[in-house]
């Protein structure tokens, strides 16, 4: 029934969180991305909760920011919707970015200090983005 249609479309996210993890944790920058940029089409179509996705949208947009495509970074928060942008890590990684933009690497590097990384795979890339100094 409804239930089990609902598990169903569960799976697929969780199995692109696993994957965004791993991919994280193995520093592999440009296949997380294509990873999230493909989840993102998906949850579209899917119809998936902003809430639930949200995780995803912190990891590529520390996934762009890593590969210094602030660019790409700023365009994926301006499509992200709204309840997505609202949770703590998607905009704490656009806090980041900003900072990027500015070339403020002091600012990005507190805004990294002071992020709410609860997510593995947010928690993964902001810290390789600290190692790197702020990510500039």
């Amino acid at each position: 029934g409804a239930a089990q249609a609902g598990a169903a479309q569960a799976q697929p996210f969780m199995t692109t969180v696993a994957t965004v993890e791993r991919l994280a944790e193995a520093g592999d920058w440009t296949a997380l991305v294509s990873t999230c940029e493909d989840a993102e089409l998906d949850l579209v179509h899917d119809d998936l909760e902003a809430a639930a996705s949200a995780q995803l949208y912190a990891a590529q947009l520390l996934g762009h920011l890593l590969l210094r495509e602030l660019e790409a970074a700023r365009f994926v928060w301006k499509r992200a919707p709204a309840a997505a942008q609202a949770h703590a890590e998607v905009s704490g990684a656009w806090a980041v970015g900003k900072a990027l933009w500015r070339r403020d690497t002091t600012a990005a590097r507190a805004a990294l200090t002071a992020g709410s990384w609860t997510s593995k795979a947010a928690s993964t890339l902001a810290s390789a983005l600290e190692r790197r100094g702020g990510g500039g």
